[in-house]
């Protein structure tokens, strides 16, 4: 949040949410950022204006999430992990699901592929659309993208019907934080009016139990508003468990030893009806995902989880 305007803008709605004065607030904002390493974002989005100095000291910030980078991940290694081929590859085992490298692929076997699965994913770089080959000419597809230098075929995946019946027009995810092997953190991000998912236009985070795989507590979206239950289709969102949470956790905290260089990994998943499939990999976690006010009756962050697995580590 670099822009002066959005600075402002979330000052004037600290001071209308807290009551206190202009000068108070940019003055903690500022003894935070020394403190904490928290950036403007972190002291509104985790309510510092109303935190205890115990209860601030629990979250990880902008500068701590920065710090564990440093320390545990490498920053050459996962530049690999931008390339879907060699991502593809490197966690097969965890995909469960079919693809095809396009350069490799000659136009029957892609003709088959497009006949057993009629909605693909083309992914090229780093981005990707959505392509419906029912009634279509396929060598006509086949040689447009045949074009292009790297392009990746992928079957569409369905999630199952518990997390489905959520927001049916989006794919709705697991993200799972893994930290030195052990799962740490993890939510469910639940699409909104956007059928892409993304948390800062209008999709909904919910916190995710790692112990038991269910949602505690309330799901909020970007502005900090909290919903029971699904703006759009009315479900229930608090109180679900996640099917197959055991092996979701399994599937990340197995993949994660695939690389070895990297020990904070934040990745994505789908639930399917039968299995689970890995969909992504983020190696600069999305900190404040996880960490958001109404996910603890508490009101504490995050931190103490790693600071505890760090802890067993040394032992």
């Amino acid at each position: 949040m670099k822009n002066l305007k959005d600075i402002i803008k979330k000052i004037k709605e600290i001071h209308k949410i807290s009551n206190k004065s202009y000068a108070s607030i940019i003055k903690d904002i500022l003894y935070c950022k020394r403190k904490y390493k928290s950036s403007i974002r972190d002291y509104y989005s985790f309510q510092f204006y109303k935190r205890t100095k115990f209860e601030r000291n629990t979250y990880i910030t902008e500068g701590i999430n920065k710090e564990y980078i440093r320390k545990y991940n490498n920053y050459k290694y996962k530049m690999n992990l931008k390339n879907r081929i060699e991502f593809n590859k490197l966690f097969s085992k965890a995909l469960n699901r079919e693809w095809l490298e396009l350069r490799k692929t000659d136009f029957n076997t892609f003709k088959k592929f497009c006949y057993k699965h009629r909605t693909i994913i083309v992914r090229q770089s780093n981005k990707q659309k959505i392509i419906d080959t029912s009634n279509q000419d396929l060598r006509k597809i086949y040689d447009k993208l045949m074009e292009y230098s790297s392009v990746v075929i992928e079957n569409q995946l369905k999630i199952c019907k518990t997390l489905e019946r959520l927001q049916p027009n989006s794919m709705n995810v697991i993200k799972i934080v893994t930290f030195l092997g052990k799962t740490s953190m993890a939510v469910l991000e639940i699409g909104n009016k956007n059928k892409q998912i993304n948390f800062f236009k209008d999709s909904l985070i919910a916190e995710i139990n790692i112990n038991t795989g269910k949602i505690d507590y309330p799901a909020i979206d970007f502005k900090l508003n909290t919903y029971i239950k699904h703006p759009l289709t009315h479900k229930q969102i608090k109180g679900i468990k996640i099917p197959k949470w055991e092996a979701a956790k399994t599937l990340c905290e197995t993949a994660s030893l695939e690389i070895p260089f990297l020990g904070y990994i934040e990745w994505s998943i789908c639930i399917l009806e039968d299995k689970c499939s890995l969909i992504g990999v983020n190696a600069i976690p999305s900190y404040y995902l996880y960490q958001l006010s109404t996910h603890s009756d508490k009101k504490v962050g995050r931190l103490p989880i790693l600071k505890e697995i760090e802890r067993k580590i040394e032992e």
